[in-house]
């Protein structure tokens, strides 16, 4: 069978014109990265290049045949897959970064090169991302001009690793919902990060040694507050609306959703960006998915809140040692920073150098805003957050529609969990977590987390196209 699949790929690539064209663009950069490293690198360098660029050239093959199945193996490739490359910097690509990008230069060869044309979904949502995109050079170009002339702004690879963080973010938003084109490849994201998901929950339950070992099979960051969103609202929805399940794998959903709460809430409870988001991502899906038993769901709502009243004002801490009073005396001064630049921003992590020129608490220190919105106000300007938020309406509104179209079974319950999973993911944002990670906090490796929303939500566009493909009748024939 490999055999044959080997000949099957051979057989494409032979029988393809096109690939000559493209093999014609890629061999010369290959030579000069050759020539590069005989002439320059060491032979530790040399051997490692080579490796490197041999995998790289040869999963780019790979996925020039399968870019459906490569955007599925990024769950797995966020949540267990340990290999990083260093920068020189002090930051790590993790392999979700460089997955992502192999995939995202498969696509371009796809389109530009063998297709020779580049053709993007259409989509209510693509304005806004575009936008997104756009907004983000531009913030960058303005990270250039010194704001305050008196401190210098952020090093220019830090700045760069900010604006990379917003393009990824938005590439991977883009590619799943311009490579897939069957739900079926959903499927089997969803599956895996629940499947995935059960494992490390196991780990966490088991005994002190088991855990441990479990644990250390997920990289940093993998953990991080967006998993237990998307694993939480993922598997609430499929528990509770994909009718087509035998009962026994609801009940272990279910159960799987327990098991989150139970952690994240009672074992993790001082992490309030952990349990919170989740909190809200199952409520929505409960309140959008039965709305017969919002009254529980709200009821459920107000007595989570009342049990953790004295509690509640101090999840806008996080897990860091900060006080309400610092955290908000930092976003004070974040937002007074903001306001030398309120349209385009100050550009990516330059205001985390300008904090020193203000008191704090009676210091003066370098700090985050520890909030993705001013985050983004602060980077991108008024025209960088009213973007976001724009794209974030555009896909509530998108999922609402959705849900009156799609059929029973697991669609429909994607569309719910989707929806849920938006709403924690925004709630995650201005409790200290991240969907765009700061540069000067978890940076590169918090993307291990913060692509699940990216990729997700990519779903919706895909459900987007088979309604616009099937007009009235939507055959989604799978789920």
């Amino acid at each position: 069978m490999l055999r044959q699949q080997f000949s099957n790929t051979l057989g494409w690539f032979t029988r393809n014109k096109s690939f000559e064209a493209w093999l014609r663009i890629l061999i010369p950069p290959i030579v000069l990265i050759l020539v590069a490293f005989l002439a320059f690198g060491s032979s530790k360098m040399i051997t490692l290049g080579l490796i490197g660029l041999c995998v790289g050239v040869g999963a780019l093959v790979l996925l020039l045949r399968h870019l459906p199945l490569g955007v599925v193996l990024l769950i797995p490739a966020s949540l267990i897959v340990p290999f990083t490359v260093g920068t020189g910097t002090g930051t790590s690509i993790n392999a979700t970064i460089l997955l992502l990008g192999l995939i995202a230069v498969a696509w371009l060869i796809d389109q530009v090169v063998i297709k020779k044309e580049l053709r993007l979904a259409r989509s209510v949502t693509l304005t806004p991302v575009l936008a997104f995109i756009f907004i983000s050079f531009i913030g960058f170009l303005s990270g250039q001009i010194p704001w305050f002339p008196a401190i210098q702004g952020a090093p220019i690879t830090s700045q760069i690793g900010g604006l990379i963080i917003f393009l990824i973010s938005a590439a991977a938003f883009l590619i799943v919902a311009n490579v897939i084109k069957e739900p079926r490849y959903l499927e089997y994201m969803t599956w895996l990060l629940l499947g995935i998901g059960a494992f490390y929950m196991l780990g966490r339950i088991l005994p002190r040694p088991f855990e441990d070992f479990i644990r250390e099979l997920f990289p940093i960051g993998s953990d991080a507050s967006l998993f237990w969103v998307w694993l939480t609202s993922m598997a609430a929805a499929q528990a509770l609306f994909n009718t087509r399940l035998t009962r026994n794998f609801r009940v272990a959903l279910g159960a799987l959703v327990i098991a989150a709460i139970y952690i994240s809430l009672v074992k993790n409870y001082d992490w309030k960006s952990g349990w919170m988001p989740a909190l809200v991502s199952l409520f929505v899906v409960i309140w959008i998915g039965a709305p017969r038993f919002r009254i529980f769901a709200f009821l459920g709502l107000i007595i989570v809140v009342l049990a953790n009243f004295t509690n509640v004002t101090s999840a806008l801490t996080g897990q860091e040692d900060y006080s309400i009073s610092t955290r908000s005396e930092a976003w004070k001064i974040v937002l007074d920073i903001s306001k030398v630049n309120p349209i385009t921003g100050l550009g990516f992590a330059n205001y985390y150098w300008y904090t020193p020129l203000y008191v704090i608490m009676g210091y003066r220190v370098k700090f985050n805003s520890h909030n993705n919105y001013l985050d983004l106000l602060a980077q991108t300007g008024a025209l960088g957050l009213l973007v976001f938020l724009w794209l974030s309406a555009r896909l509530g509104i998108l999922g609402r529609d959705l849900l009156r179209i799609v059929p029973p079974g697991f669609h429909k319950a994607y569309i719910i969990g989707a929806l849920g999973g938006l709403a924690g993911t925004l709630a995650a944002g201005m409790l200290g977590d991240w969907f765009l990670p700061f540069v000067y906090n978890v940076g590169f490796v918090g993307f291990r987390s913060s692509v699940f929303a990216w990729l997700f939500l990519g779903g919706l566009v895909v459900y987007e196209q088979l309604a616009r493909q099937a007009r009235s009748s939507v055959d989604f024939t799978t789920g």
